[in-house]
């Protein structure tokens, strides 16, 4: 089976459940950000410099952004046994590494030589609760208990509750701690194990042992199916649709579209697109997400193989999107499949960026199946922006930037929790949509 992504998704973390461009010709800035401490403050400007392209992250001795310099081993294929006779007959701990330990660092070691970025694996196995992982993420349903769980300090906390789950249902808050599930208490077990436990088949049941500031107690919770929500949307003052995208799965262009009809029967004339924080997921997901907001024929991202091959995927269809002034929102998570569609709506156009330059992530993963139930996640092949510009190592750097008053959290927020009063990257692309930029 092969699944080619525009990976990162979080799905691990889901109980619930995952170049810089250079100016483009004629664009000018009708408004201008001039602090970037939290605070929005625009105004006009009948002209600008062209903006600052990425600057490029420097190639190191592989050749590519991401790849870490070391050094070549001469003969490595005859030194490589050599090292492990030497390593089975004279290492001082004679039962320390075992030949199915070594064989799993050399496994490690040739994926560490590929590219990688900004410190996520990239090209990696997945053993199989994490492939399992990752397939429900892009599927975009399950049986749980509709909470997503993080660890801090070998501490479980509920980051985000599901609206109408049977978390929420339970009484279960944002803040929460869950110290034990069925008795089993919780610190120093992976996410993994935790998510292992909490999941279960519909209907059935589950304790956990919740703690709420200083009170403690045993709740008990029936498990159920579950929605991902990939796409929130709320409607804002002034006509302002306010869309969060969190993902790319199977199930976000349905809630986009439904975000959409939804949003402009209720009277939306422009949009600010959220993907703050999103970190990719589905490559043809995401090109049909550009496709929502662009007119028909227009390049949306060029992806190419390593054969040589090219394929340029361009707007489809037309859809009430196409015409709506657009504002989109970056951070330094948004990445992958989240840049395609920023890069895509940018480049051509359609779409001011605020907010922080993205990740840089410019390849497309292909999930492949190994014999032994695991599978090996592997770059394939590289995208390219509409501008044939390649994000790799350099991300997208916003029209304007502003600084995330969210920060790490920004991953657990829907568009029901954005309070535009308060988020500094809302208040500036709301003054740019009235404002006019991008009409």
């Amino acid at each position: 089976m092969k699944t080619s992504c525009c990976l990162f998704i979080a799905a691990a973390l889901m109980v619930a459940g995952c170049q810089g461009r250079g100016p483009r010709p004629g664009a000018t800035r009708t408004a201008r950000a001039t602090r970037t401490d939290g605070a929005a403050v625009a105004a006009p400007a009948p002209s600008a410099p062209p903006r600052r392209a990425a600057p490029p992250t420097k190639k190191r001795s592989l050749g590519f952004p991401g790849r870490p310099a070391r050094q070549n081993v001469p003969g490595a294929k005859k030194a490589f046994a050599q090292v492990m006779k030497l390593i089975q007959d004279k290492y001082v701990d004679e039962a320390g590494v075992t030949e199915e330990q070594l064989w799993s660092g050399a496994l490690e070691g040739m994926l560490g030589r590929l590219i990688q970025t900004k410190g996520r694996k990239v090209n990696t196995m997945l053993d199989p609760d994490s492939l399992k992982e990752m397939e429900l993420g892009l599927k975009g349903t399950l049986s749980g208990v509709g909470v997503v769980i993080k660890i801090i300090e070998e501490v479980v906390f509920v980051m985000q509750v599901l609206p109408n789950g049977p978390g929420a249902r339970a009484g279960l808050k944002a803040g929460d701690r869950i110290l034990a599930v069925d008795g089993k208490r919780l610190r120093g077990m992976s996410l993994l194990q935790i998510v292992k436990l909490i999941r279960g088949p519909t209907g059935s049941k589950v304790s956990l042992f919740i703690q709420r500031d200083t009170r403690e107690w045993t709740q008990p919770v029936t498990r159920g199916r579950l929605t991902i929500e990939a796409v929130t949307g709320k409607l804002l003052d002034g006509g302002v649709a306010l869309i969060r995208i969190t993902t790319f799965n199977r199930n976000s262009l349905k809630q986009l579209d439904a975000a959409l009809t939804r949003l402009t029967t209720a009277g939306a004339r422009r949009v600010v697109l959220d993907l703050r924080a999103c970190p990719g997921g589905l490559l043809d997901v995401s090109v049909q997400t550009a496709d929502r907001f662009l007119p028909p024929g227009k390049t949306i991202v060029s992806v190419t193989h390593r054969d040589g091959r090219r394929e340029v995927k361009k707007a489809a269809a037309a859809h009430p999107g196409d015409a709506l002034p657009v504002v989109v929102l970056t951070s330094d998570q948004t990445a992958s499949g989240a840049e395609i569609v920023a890069a895509a709506l940018a480049d051509n156009g359609r779409a001011t960026l605020v907010g922080l330059p993205t990740l840089g992530k410019g390849t497309v993963e292909t999930i492949l199946r190994l014999d032994n139930g695991w599978a090996l996640k592997l770059s394939t092949a590289r995208f390219y922006s509409p501008d044939g510009r390649s994000l790799q190592g350099a991300g997208l750097i916003p029209d304007f930037r502003i600084a995330d008053n969210a920060g790490g959290a920004r991953r657990h927020i829907t568009a029901a929790t954005v309070d535009p009063k308060k988020d500094a990257q809302v208040q500036a692309a709301l003054r740019l949509l009235q404002l006019g930029v991008r009409q």
